[in-house]
């Protein structure tokens, strides 16, 4: 699957001079541009194996929304230069519900100049 994620967050920054801890939260929305899937059911009957392809339709929908929160620290290195590192989980509920659930953990890392 390919997709399109743009998750809109507000974030809280505590304010300390070189290191400041952050977390935030908000919402999550994925398009998902390629959506290639299947599922396939494999039986064995006198030693031959027979794949079976059970459901061509997508499992996932097109378009997603969830929920996303994370945590992290920002490193400021001089006036306009910091790096940051963040650990974030998403979970996305597809539209319509198509009972497909999606969780997952990322490790974010920036550097602004």
């Amino acid at each position: 699957t390919i997709g399109i994620n743009i998750p809109l967050l507000i974030r809280y920054s505590y304010p300390l001079i070189k290191v400041r801890p952050f977390i935030n939260i908000g919402g999550l929305y994925t398009y998902n541009i390629r959506n290639e899937n299947n599922l396939y059911e494999a039986t064995l009957t006198d030693n031959v194996i027979n794949i079976k392809i059970l459901n061509e339709e997508s499992i996932l929908s097109k378009s997603q929304i969830g929920y996303s929160v994370g945590a992290g620290f920002q490193y400021k290195i001089d006036y306009r230069k910091h790096v940051s590192i963040e650990l974030r989980y998403d979970k996305q509920f597809g539209i319509p519900h198509s009972g497909s659930v999606i969780e997952a953990f990322h490790i974010v890392s920036s550097i602004n100049f």
